[in-house]
């Protein structure tokens, strides 16, 4: 049996839409929205959400880097000639091959410890450390915090894989980062993941 939310008062509809999750209860949720979206039109102006600057930004992804880096460069160092060496002579000779399967290497740990650094504050919050640490948060064009899905799938590693891929790959890295010139100061992968990047302690804005 369908549920009447018109007998809700708008601040139960926010606390009730807050706590679903937005894969697991879609239709419902999306029928809370409805009702919000009318009631808002009636009784409240319209507000715009406060995006993360450019600058900003940049700051959180260059302490994410630099976090991710740390600690693969203490893996990289601790697992060598335990779990795997490198074989020098295949480097400087330039086998294609063999160094395709490192670059391959690095960049998929890199992805995994990213993961492992993130993934909490990512699910829970729509952040990672650097964003953490700078006050700023992800969330998606409904101002609710997204699912692993788009956080990390669809904004991260899709993104990294792809940018791996020679020549191309920068090509699309470059493209993704004039995208945030634009008016909305979204980059390519928050298009794809339907995302945006705002400050955090923000109320939920439509």
């Amino acid at each position: 049996m369908a549920t009447d939310y018109s007998k809700y008062s708008l601040q139960q509809l926010y606390d009730i839409y807050a706590k679903l999750d937005n894969e697991r209860d879609y239709f419902e949720a999306e029928e809370i929205f409805a009702e919000i979206r009318k009631r808002e039109k009636t009784t409240i102006p319209q507000v715009e959400v406060k995006l993360a600057g450019r600058g900003i930004r940049l700051i959180a992804f260059m302490v994410d880097t630099a976090i991710v880096w740390l600690i693969s460069t203490f893996v990289i160092r601790f697992s060598y000639g335990t779990f795997f060496s490198l074989d020098l002579g295949k480097l400087f000779t330039g086998d294609s091959e063999y160094i395709k399967a490192i670059f391959l290497i690095i960049i998929l740990s890199s992805c995994f410890i990213y993961f492992i650094v993130n993934g909490y504050l990512l699910h829970k919050y729509g952040q990672t450390v650097g964003k953490k640490i700078i006050g700023i948060k992800i969330t998606d064009l409904k101002g609710k915090t997204p699912s692993l899905t788009k956080t990390y799938l669809l904004r991260f590693l899709l993104p990294s894989v792809i940018c791996s891929v020679p020549v191309f790959g920068v090509f699309l890295w470059f493209a993704d980062v004039l995208f945030i010139f634009g008016k909305n100061k979204r980059c390519i992968h928050d298009y794809i993941a339907e995302t945006r990047v705002v400050f955090a302690g923000s109320e939920i804005y439509w």
